[in-house]
């Protein structure tokens, strides 16, 4: 990947990239308005996320079309599906279900301009093998029963993680949620609907991510931090941090709760799932 980095182009279409990224969120602000701050954390999401793409499509030996797909995916469930299914939760702004329809819509648009400018700006270093080949030879590694256990754990060790860190952070945060006086209209649903989204968040996590795990062919050391990267930009820096309409202490609590989240559920991911290098059995 330090091949990709070294490139003398590789930098310029990061900020190219960060550019087109606060360009969209300028001109159609998640927050409602423009302030110096959001334009600031919208260029520092930009470079981050350019960063990342860049070197995930490097590695990426697919033609555009399947690229864009691939990429697609885990861009549009961590940034806006996963996010707007807790904004549906978490908050009464979603409770219109015209609204909510609309926020999906437009989350998957977004989410295909920057994986339609993330394919264009940067190319993979080896040539492209179809797709399908590459899921074949992925789920070819192992016994099905194999596969079965390892997504069991994988999906649902995000629950475990959301518990365990959310508890973690929850007598700090939880009166912004359950006090109305707090006036960011927030609220708190009950522990089993909780508990079952967040069960069923985490294999639409791993459902996203799975074509892009069949397709880099990557040992751990380098795929830990790509998919810790995509999770925390996308569902953390993205979505919630550099928004200005929740309080400071709001915003850096859940970041670093997000964080903690990415860090955990990505090793499991990386660990469990990851391909060989030459595409070869893995344990």
């Amino acid at each position: 990947m330090m091949d990709a980095v070294r490139s003398g182009l590789f930098l310029p279409r990061v900020v190219l990239f960060a550019f087109v990224y606060t360009v969209v969120g300028v001109v159609i602000p998640l927050q409602g308005g423009l302030t110096t701050g959001y334009v600031i954390g919208l260029a520092l999401t930009g470079l981050l996320y350019g960063l990342l793409l860049g070197l995930i499509v490097s590695q990426l030996s697919l033609g555009r079309g399947a690229r864009i797909v691939v990429l697609l995916l885990p861009l549009y469930v961590i940034q806006f599906f996963n996010p707007i299914l807790e904004g549906y939760l978490f908050t009464t702004l979603l409770d219109d279900v015209s609204l909510l329809a609309g926020a999906l819509v437009f989350g998957l648009i977004l989410s295909l301009i920057y994986a339609v400018v993330a394919s264009f700006l940067f190319t993979p270093k080896a040539p492209p093998r179809p797709l399908g080949g590459e899921l074949r030879s992925y789920f070819g590694q192992r016994p099905a029963l194999e596969w079965v256990w390892r997504f069991a754990v994988v999906g649902g060790s995000w629950v475990l993680f959301y518990w365990i860190f959310g508890s973690i952070v929850a007598p700090i945060v939880v009166h912004y949620y359950t006090d109305p006086a707090s006036g960011y209209n927030l609220v708190l649903p009950s522990l089993e609907v909780l508990l079952a989204i967040q069960a069923i968040r985490g294999f639409i996590y791993l459902g996203s991510l799975v074509p892009l795990l069949a397709t880099l062919r990557l040992e751990a050391r380098p795929l830990l931090p790509l998919v810790v990267g995509l999770l925390f930009v996308g569902g953390g820096l993205a979505v919630f941090v550099i928004v200005e309409t929740f309080p400071v202490l709001l915003r850096v609590v859940h970041g670093l709760e997000i964080f903690a989240d990415s860090l955990a559920f990505g090793a499991v991911v990386t660990f469990l799932l990851r391909r060989g290098s030459a595409g070869s059995s893995v344990s």
